[in-house]
């Protein structure tokens, strides 16, 4: 790894903000008639400096802090019109969720009869009685 790289290993809050500087300048760029925006700019930022960077280390701790961050924000932002959503359209989503499953699991079990394949059911093995 360059002294860059070790630099960046080592000072993982400058690596953090030259993502988000760089990546607020990427989406700000028009490409033809439209814009990335500044979130989807630093996350190509940061996946580009990711992969250049090398393997870096986080604080595991933190990084569930910062997910829950993210699922609170678009829970308290999608939250309403998901619940309205569900009043209207609730009884189709949960009746096309079952006809796929069941969909999915007749055509493993025809495939697995068809190509002579073993399937397991059980996962856990019963006493004979």
């Amino acid at each position: 790894m360059s002294g860059i790289g070790q630099f960046f290993v080592a000072n993982p809050v400058i690596s953090i903000f030259i993502c988000l500087g760089l990546g607020y300048i990427l989406g700000r760029v028009k490409f033809g008639s439209f814009t990335l925006g500044a979130t989807v700019g630093v996350l190509v930022v940061s996946l580009i400096f990711g992969q250049i960077g090398g393997v870096f280390t986080r604080d595991t701790v933190l990084g569930d802090i910062f997910f829950d961050f993210f699922m609170f924000a678009i829970g308290y932002r999608v939250g309403p019109t998901f619940v309205s959503s569900m009043k209207r359209f609730g009884m189709k989503i949960i009746i096309s969720s079952f006809l796929f499953l069941i969909f999915a699991f007749l055509t493993a079990w025809l495939a697995s009869r068809s190509l002579t394949l073993a399937l397991v059911l059980p996962l856990v093995q019963l006493p004979v009685l």
